[in-house]
């Protein structure tokens, strides 16, 4: 028990967080796995109450504190709860009890719960911290890894539709539904995996590395657009990231180039072999050219009927566009009929808390992100500013606020990047806390 006790109030988070992801994943099979998440999110609730708060950082202050004003106003307007249109229109209500409505907060990924995670940059950070976001890596990678093969036939043996013969009780899952749900924890899968010189066991790291060609296999074959982009820039960071690893000194140079070297011509090798000899990007292909047909004009998906029902209605009450509809606002799509999301994640965020809102997000992750890159003397913290950059960009192709570990990380990494103790740190301080035992 008292070793349980030592453990970083923040890192039990991360286990709660890790538990709500496997259990998605665990939803697959068994019906009871949604008790397995709210299990999870409660972890992480108690766990952040019971952790000390410090004052938010110094350099990051006021624009923190702006953004929880906006989140607490988002929260008046509506329910923090359930999934009720408070705002506008009239319809039945889409939880029919008070067990519903709590269900859907602690199991929905999307619910009004993933909004308020940053207020985790009140919780502090440790220095022992490191080591378990390490394990942490290693425990989802494992768990990716072996998820991965149990459906690696569905995958290959997908229709042109990537449509898998699983089925559940929503009917046929789809490869693109299978990759979200196989990769948990890849949000510190990635931190880990692209600070290389810090892995003290290298056999383990390996695992790290192909977790995230598989996350990108996983991805094209199911026409994910955004995510397959998403998934290549996350390996070229590891490039980035492996080449640059030199500079800290715990590998020599020459070994390091050669690696990368060796890894970069093999994964070109590989995705041009797919690509040339077999059906890998046919899906992707057609899902994004009009007709499959490369010189043709990229092809539109269905979210766009729904943007522009929501700037139609935006634009009849123009204040939406500054402070949005709160947590479960929602916009017309003709006649009484509501809608209370949006696929596209700039624009989602403008339907929560408008303009103000996504100024606010934007503003504080791009600046972590610049105080990774530019201030920090450790490969960690650019890793960490790059997961920030990371995660505005995934606002593009969909990028909502989701209850999982990468946005908890990332909302623990604006805390990290925004301490001169953090970013003064040297890689070899780094290496020693993240391999200690």
């Amino acid at each position: 028990m008292s070793n349980l006790n030592k453990i970083p109030h923040v890192i039990w988070m991360f286990y709660g967080i890790l538990l709500y992801e496997i259990a998605g994943l665990m939803s697959l099979f068994f019906g009871w796995s949604n008790y397995l998440c709210m299990l999870g999110v409660i972890v992480a609730l108690v766990a952040y109450f019971n952790a000390p708060k410090v004052s938010l950082p110094a350099s990051a202050k006021t624009s923190l504190t702006l953004l929880y004003i906006t989140l607490i106003f988002m929260a008046v307007r509506g329910s923090m709860i359930g999934n009720t249109p408070h705002l506008y229109g009239e319809g039945p209500l889409p939880q029919c009890s008070m067990y519903d409505i709590i269900r859907f907060f602690l199991v929905n990924p999307n619910s009004a719960l993933a909004i308020f995670f940053p207020i985790v940059v009140m919780v502090d950070w440790r220095l022992d911290e490191f080591k378990y976001l390490g394990r942490i890596a290693i425990i989802a990678s494992f768990v990716s890894f072996l998820a991965f093969f149990i459906f690696k036939d569905y995958i290959v043996m997908a229709d042109e539709f990537g449509r898998t013969t699983f089925s559940t009780m929503s009917g046929f899952v789809s490869v693109r539904n299978l990759a979200n749900q196989i990769f948990v924890g890849l949000g510190v899968v990635l931190c880990i995996s692209w600070s290389f010189q810090y892995v003290k066991q290298n056999k383990i790291y390996w695992i790290l590395l192909i977790v995230l060609f598989l996350n990108f296999y996983c991805h094209v074959s199911g026409g994910g657009r955004g995510n397959s982009v998403i998934a290549f820039c996350n390996i070229i960071l590891f490039f980035y990231f492996l080449y640059n690893s030199s500079k800290s000194g715990y590998i020599s140079k020459g070994r390091v180039r050669l690696l990368f070297i060796v890894l970069f011509a093999a994964f070109t090798f590989i995705v041009y072999y797919l690509a040339t000899k077999t059906t890998f990007l046919d899906l992707l292909i057609s899902r994004t050219f009009e007709g499959g047909d490369t010189s043709a004009g990229l092809r539109e998906s269905t979210r766009e009927e729904f943007m522009d029902a929501m700037v139609r209605d935006f634009n009849n009450d123009f204040i939406s566009w500054i402070i949005g509809r709160g947590v479960n606002g929602c916009y017309s799509l003709g006649g009484s009929t509501l809608r209370t999301s949006l696929e596209w994640g700039y624009m989602w965020l403008i339907l929560k808390g408008g303009i103000i809102y996504l100024a606010l997000y934007v503003y504080v992750l791009f600046k972590a992100f610049m105080n990774g890159y530019r201030r920090s003397n450790n490969a960690f913290a650019k890793a960490l500013g790059f997961l920030c950059l990371l995660q505005v960009l995934l606002l593009i192709p969909f990028g909502l606020p989701t209850v999982s570990i990468q946005c908890l990380l990332v909302w623990h990494s604006v805390r990290l990047l925004n301490s001169p103790e953090f970013l003064e740190l040297s890689d070899y301080e780094v290496h020693q806390m993240i391999n200690d035992n």
